[in-house]
């Protein structure tokens, strides 16, 4: 598990945050707009999610093992890759490809397979998981922004290359050894039938998909996904706008990591006495409260403080 949670804070921070954290600077060095530049983004995520259920029937197949590290080996070669661009268009086809590997490396695969190893036992492993990894924009933010500062943001691309490539993929492939033939179950105290957990069948999730609460339920992820990958992306972009100094907008998209990871772990505290539903109720609240505390930062910087604070529960 230790060996996953490292793993999956090092393609976070090198597949997902190194966007937003590098994008005022493509916009900068490169001559493109941010509406271009986002763009790019938006694509890679598209191709995220159409890839998710194919990733998932991988998995279901008792294929996680090899999906995982391929996809972050590709992630990690076309993120160094992308250090050579000059194009747009090159620029497109780097973040589609990346995009396709967000579909197999990032927490959804990740924990499709904890769950099909794992069975009920999961929980735990998700959770201790998501503690670590929520410190990816805390990893990536600084860094991508220090190594820019000192040697372009090409540099900051290649690094983020070497860790997916030298660390992450290493770790992924010893974390998913419960995948392998001749890895018995017993190694980890697991009893074999735990190895193979039969998946979900279909007709429960066409039986799921018939029904309003299905459908809410996805349109609430979608918005809330919405409204924290608009924030996220242009962050450092909105604030340079209202005069907040780099360094203390590289500090404040920081410190959203730590917050999740405080967050995660007031909600394991109450999760016995609140029921979920007012917990997503006051996580709605608290992004309302972000965007607002966002929204006059710079007329007030101590407002930046509470944007951080409140932001955080979103991702929950």
């Amino acid at each position: 598990m230790a060996a996953l949670a490292v793993a999956e804070t090092i393609v976070w921070a090198g597949l997902f945050y190194v966007f937003p954290a590098l994008i005022s600077r493509w916009e900068i060095d490169l001559g493109w707009t941010k509406t271009e530049i986002a763009g790019a983004y938006s694509l890679a995520l598209l191709c995220a999610a159409v890839g998710a259920p194919v990733a998932g029937r991988i998995i279901d197949a008792g294929h996680g093992r090899v999906l995982i590290s391929i996809c972050t080996a590709a992630g990690g070669v076309l993120i160094s890759l992308s250090a050579l661009i000059e194009s747009i268009g090159a620029f497109y086809a780097i973040w589609i490809g990346i995009g396709i590997c967000l579909a197999g490396c990032l927490y959804e695969p990740c924990f499709a397979y904890l769950t099909r190893v794992l069975g009920e036992r999961a929980r735990r492993a998700i959770t201790r998981i998501t503690l670590v990894a929520g410190f990816a924009g805390t990893v990536s933010f600084p860094l991508a922004n220090v190594v820019a500062t000192f040697q372009g943001w090409r540099a900051s691309v290649l690094v983020f290359g070497v860790l997916i490539l030298g660390v992450a993929l290493p770790l992924f492939r010893y974390g998913t050894c419960l995948d392998s033939p001749g890895e018995p179950g017993e190694s980890e105290g697991l009893p074999n039938a735990a190895v193979r957990t039969s998946p979900t069948g279909r007709g429960s999730l066409r039986r799921a998909m018939g029904t309003g609460t299905f459908w809410l339920l996805a349109l609430t992820f979608s918005l809330i996904g919405l409204s924290h990958g608009i924030v996220i992306t242009h962050l450092l972009p909105m604030l340079a706008e209202r005069a907040v100094p780099l360094s203390v907008a590289v500090l404040a998209a920081a410190m959203i990591g730590p917050m999740q990871v405080a967050g995660r772990i007031a909600m394991m505290l109450v999760e016995q006495r609140v029921s979920m539903q007012r917990i997503c109720s006051m996580s709605f609240v608290l992004m309302t409260g972000a965007i607002l505390a966002l929204t006059g930062a710079g007329a007030a910087p101590w407002l930046l403080a509470l944007f951080v604070l409140f932001q955080a529960p979103v991702t929950e």
